[in-house]
């Protein structure tokens, strides 16, 4: 699967006046001149959020959300249906990977190279 990170870019829909900055964001394959959105964005929640930012993520257009909740140390899928976004326990944009196990490997300050070598050991 071609992955590709767009880091904490800002989008903007001027149609609908919607703009926001994901702690994260990704598309699938080769980014086309003319998409604007991402196919995930990501928010990690660290305390009480200030704002429901998915309502304008909906309103961009952006097919997935995931949230990493430091409180549930979990990561909350949620996909774009026609009234608005609903909790998923997989992925659609990238079905075959598992959650919950990735949420284990979720630890903030620890080191990213030995957090990636034993997600890919428990992969298997």
């Amino acid at each position: 699967m071609d992955l590709r990170g767009l880091g904490s870019t800002t989008f903007r829909k001027e149609a609908t006046a919607r703009g926001l900055e994901p702690d994260e964001c990704d598309v699938l394959g080769q980014r086309e001149s003319d998409e604007n959105v991402p196919h995930v964005a990501i928010e990690v929640v660290v305390g009480a959020p200030l704002v429901d930012k998915r309502a304008v993520y909906a309103g961009l257009g952006v097919p997935e959300v995931w949230v990493w909740n430091d409180g549930q140390h979990a990561i909350e899928v949620h996909r774009l249906t026609e009234s608005g976004y609903a909790s998923r326990a997989r992925s659609d944009v990238v079905p075959g990977l598992d959650v919950a196990l990735l949420s284990r490997f979720v630890r903030p300050g620890e080191s990213h190279t030995a957090l990636a070598r034993a997600f890919r050991a428990a992969l298997g």
